[in-house]
């Protein structure tokens, strides 16, 4: 992002923002770089204008879904041994607070996954009934991606 833009650099950028803006009102954001010092990890991001954002986590001791890092991660279908993949893929952020990354809290993120498997066991999901239960211990037990996007 330059000092002096054309009107047309001008269009180009908004239109850009535009489109990566969500119906909720986040932008999604290109993951720049995940990189850890001692007991912190920051995720760097770059916005649709060329501006980038930045946040700084806990570095987890244990891979659990009460850790905010984690539940970043997992939300965009990653996981411990795969988040270095999250560079390059896009992620909503607020960019005008502190702490943009948008992160699905722990309650939201354990009802919506037992809403589902509860769905699946009472027959709204087509799967055969001992197949059912089956799904839904997967489905309680390990993340759901893309919940976020």
């Amino acid at each position: 992002m330059s000092e002096n833009q054309s009107a047309e650099d001008l269009s180009d950028e908004f239109l850009e923002t535009e489109l990566q803006t969500t119906s909720d009102g986040f932008i999604r954001a290109r993951v720049k770089s995940i990189r850890g010092y001692e007991d912190e990890i920051f995720v760097k991001a770059e916005l649709p204008s060329g501006e980038t954002v930045s946040q700084t986590f806990k570095r987890p001791s244990i891979w659990k879904s009460n850790e905010q890092f984690v539940r970043f991660v997992e939300q965009y279908g990653y996981d411990a041994g795969t988040f270095n993949h999250l560079v390059g893929d896009k992620v909503k952020v607020h960019p005008d607070v502190p702490s943009p990354f948008v992160i699905a809290n722990e309650w939201q993120y354990s009802v919506f996954r037992k809403i589902i498997g509860l769905l699946i066991l009472l027959g709204a999901i087509s799967i055969p009934i001992g197949i059912g239960w089956v799904v839904y211990h997967i489905l309680t037990s390990i993340p759901l991606w893309g919940l976020a996007l």
